[in-house]
C-alpha cells in the first residue's frame, strides 16, 4: 500500500545529498554513496532505491546502468522549491518585492569570499537559475548582463578543464552590497545576507 507521506520523507532525505547542490556536478553516485547522508538512515536501502526510481520517472535524477545517479537541473530546482517555503533558505529569496539585481548581488557576495581579480573562485553562474527559479532563466540572464554592464559583476569564463562560468563582484559591486545589505563593512559576518535565519540549520543561509 502506498504511503505518500513516507515517500515525501524519503525524498526529502535524498534531497540532502550533495548531488542536488545548486551548482551541480558531473559526479555519479551509487546507492551506497547516497546512503552516507545521515538523513537517509531512517530508511531501508530498498525504500531509497524505490524512491530514486520514482524520482527518475519524475525527471529529477538520471540513472546510469541502474547503479549510479545524478541530479538533473529539474531535480536541483525541485529541492529549492521544497526547501525555500520551509524556511531552509534565507527568507529574502521568497520575497515577491525583492529586486532581481539585489538578489543576484547578495547571492554572489554570500556564497564566496573570493574577490581577488586573479582568483578563479566565484559563484557558479548556472546556480542562479536554481536559487532564483521563480524568476526564470531569462530574467536571471538579463540581470547578470545588466550588472556586468554597470561594472558591478564580472564573469570568469571556463578555462577548458570542465569548470563552469563563475561570477564575482567587482569593488563597486562589493561596495554596493555593503551599503545596501550590510552598512559598515562587507566583511562583518554578523550582518551578512547569508546570516542563517536559524543558526542551528546551515541550510537557512541564502545558499549552501
Amino acid at each position: 500500500m502506498s504511503d505518500p507521506i513516507r515517500y515525501a520523507s524519503i525524498r526529502d532525505a535524498i534531497f540532502e545529498h550533495d548531488m542536488f547542490d545548486a551548482a551541480g556536478s558531473g559526479v555519479l553516485y551509487t546507492l551506497e554513496g547516497i546512503r552516507q547522508v545521515e538523513a537517509t538512515w531512517a530508511f531501508e536501502s530498498t525504500e531509497l532505491a524505490a524512491e530514486l526510481m520514482r524520482m527518475t520517472d519524475d525527471g529529477l535524477v538520471v540513472p546510469t546502468y541502474g547503479e549510479t545517479w545524478n541530479a538533473t537541473p529539474a531535480g536541483r530546482i525541485a529541492r529549492e522549491a521544497r526547501w525555500q517555503p520551509r524556511g531552509l533558505r534565507h527568507p529574502t529569496l521568497t520575497l515577491q518585492t525583492a529586486m532581481p539585481e539585489d538578489l543576484v548581488i547578495a547571492l554572489i557576495a554570500t556564497t564566496t569570499d573570493g574577490w581577488d581579480v586573479l582568483s578563479n573562485a566565484g559563484f557558479v553562474e548556472a546556480a542562479l537559475g536554481v536559487y532564483l527559479f521563480r524568476l526564470g532563466d531569462a530574467v536571471c540572464d538579463a540581470t547578470v548582463t545588466t550588472l556586468i554592464s554597470r561594472g558591478l559583476v564580472r564573469r570568469e569564463l571556463p578555462d577548458g578543464f570542465g569548470w563552469q562560468a563563475t561570477l564575482m563582484l567587482t569593488a563597486d559591486g562589493r561596495r554596493l552590497y555593503a551599503q545596501r545589505w550590510c552598512p559598515g563593512s562587507v566583511s562583518n559576518r554578523r550582518c551578512r545576507f547569508s546570516q542563517p535565519a536559524r543558526p542551528s540549520t546551515y541550510h537557512s543561509k541564502i545558499s549552501a
